[in-house]
């Protein structure tokens, strides 16, 4: 008897994680799981069921040869007029102001929110301005998007935000439906994602997990100016501060999320979205560089590659928007793929252990003295005494 080819993403040893699979398969037969590493991966549940049509590969960003927009109609400096908008987005509002212009305009937004009560990131899907501001503020962790991106109904339209593979991988199952004119997708420049075991281990350290006051965390805070608000912000009900992170050099999260120690190896290795490597409608993120490095309000970058993404930026009201060379506008944004760091696969290996505080064989600060901190300082040293 002779055994089928298999042609499902069974065949893939890791991937982006963009969970478009699960809602592309015809028999619901893939699910998406939190694996091992702290990053979303698809399981087939069900084998007998899967029937190797391939529909989950052909939809797969990571998997499939894809053409990028390499050039683009438009690219501005923008942010909101709404000074309250402005000051609780990360950068200067331009996801917000979109979204709510689509919506004003007949479309569902679908886009990303933190649940307190899981302490994850997760796509949702709205129709109104009141629950559009709970996507406000940019989430530096993997977004779980396999229950959002089921309750899409390809009758309506959407405008859907997500990081580029993300994004790449909805467009491959758009295509396929020929559905494209009813979406607006838009994606941002990706530094790339971290680790969910390291996240759990952050807010477990800082004592976040478990207080229950908490109700909403922000990554980044402009307290003290757009370009110094790296820092991770836990509230209460009444918007009063429960945490606060130190600086960006000081934070325990953002000397692994920057420093790489625990990104995807895939957004390390396979990141095929770089600087105006986009299958988008329209690319945003923060505006950093020369030309608004005395603004602290908030600057936002947005890339037009669409005449789909034209139409919707020209509706735009509460907007100001400033053309700007493509090459302002993408300057300080990462052109190359993150490089891998010494001491990334033992910070792999540690992040694995069981996050129980104070009985962990290394809290997470340890972490940053073992495997970042003490090679760098054994290197220099070394260097002196050789040189």
């Amino acid at each position: 008897m002779r055994l089928n080819k298999i042609n499902n993403i069974s065949i893939l040893e890791n991937c982006f994680g963009c969970g478009v699979c699960s809602s592309a398969c015809p028999h619901d037969v893939i699910k998406i799981i939190e694996n091992k590493k702290g990053f979303y991966t698809p399981l087939i549940v069900d084998k007998n069921k899967c029937v190797n049509c391939g529909i989950c590969l052909s939809v797969c960003s990571f998997y499939s040869n894809i053409e990028c927009n390499n050039s683009n109609y438009e690219s501005y400096a923008s942010w909101s007029n709404n000074s309250e908008i402005r000051h609780n987005a990360s950068s200067g509002g331009i996801a917000y102001e979109l979204a709510l212009s689509a919506i004003k305009n007949g479309y569902k937004f679908c886009g990303v929110k933190y649940n307190i009560n899981t302490h994850r990131a997760e796509h949702y899907i709205c129709s109104t301005e009141e629950k559009l501001k709970f996507s406000l503020g940019s989430k530096y962790i993997p977004s779980y998007t396999e229950s959002a991106f089921k309750q899409i109904n390809f009758k309506d339209k959407y405008i859907v935000f997500g990081t580029p593979c993300q994004i790449a991988s909805l467009r491959l199952w758009l295509q396929k439906k020929k559905k494209e004119n009813n979406f607006i997708l838009v994606d941002f420049f990706c530094h790339g994602v971290p680790s969910l075991k390291m996240w759990d281990k952050y807010i477990i350290e800082n004592d976040i997990k478990e207080n229950k006051k908490i109700v909403d965390i922000k990554w980044r805070d402009k307290k003290t100016g757009w370009h110094d608000s790296w820092r991770i912000v836990a509230t209460d009900n009444e918007n009063q501060e429960i945490y606060r992170s130190k600086e960006v050099n000081d934070d325990l999260f953002y000397k692994y999320f920057l420093g790489h120690y625990a990104l995807s190896n895939c957004c390390i290795e396979s990141c095929k979205f770089k600087q105006n490597n986009s299958m988008a409608d329209i690319r945003i993120g923060d505006l950093w560089g020369d030309e608004y490095k005395n603004e602290e309000k908030g600057v936002s970058g947005l890339i037009c590659y669409t005449e789909n993404g034209q139409k919707l930026i020209s509706s735009l009201n509460n907007t100001l928007l400033i053309i700007h060379s493509n090459e302002i506008v993408t300057q300080g944004q990462m052109k190359n793929n993150a490089k891998k760091p010494r001491g990334y696969k033992l910070v792999d290996f540690l992040l694995k252990i069981k996050p129980l505080k104070l009985s962990n064989i290394l809290t997470i600060k340890e972490y940053i003295i073992l495997c970042i901190d003490l090679p760098k300082i054994i290197i220099n040293k070394l260097k002196r005494i050789l040189l």
